[in-house]
């Protein structure tokens, strides 16, 4: 039981990093720079394609007869093998995709200022693994 205040520790530390992540994200009022501001109003200022690069990562085992393995199983079998070699090899594609630019109204719960600030959405198609 030596672990356990390691571990209500480690938890404790999560829920630290989540809750000052979640907070440095909100917006600032430039006015009283408080981060305690509501959107209330989007509109959309224009849309743009854009290709996203992608990244592929395999991994490839040569036995000693020759074969290939890529599933997870057989790699590990595959690797306890004498003389097993193991290749990663790296490839990049381009996807295409959308970019949504916004103009947003912002209004502060603390002062009532309103401002306003243009954001993006990154619209990138789904990737298929196989």
């Amino acid at each position: 039981m030596d672990y356990l205040p390691w571990i209500i520790g480690f938890v404790l530390f999560i829920i630290v990093i989540s809750f000052l992540s979640s907070h440095f994200n909100r917006i600032k009022c430039p006015n009283c720079k408080k981060r305690n501001c509501l959107e209330i109003k989007r509109e959309e200022i224009s849309r743009q394609q854009v290709m996203f690069e992608e990244e592929e990562i395999i991994k490839h085992v040569e036995r000693k007869d020759g074969l290939y393995g890529g599933a997870q199983e057989a790699y590990a079998k595959l690797k306890s093998q004498v003389g097993a070699q193991d290749s990663t090899t790296i490839r990049k594609y381009k996807v295409p995709g959308e970019r949504i630019y916004y103009k947003v109204t912002y209004k502060c719960n603390n002062c009532s200022d309103t401002f306003t600030g243009n954001v993006y959405v990154d619209n990138r198609p789904p990737t298929v693994r196989g």
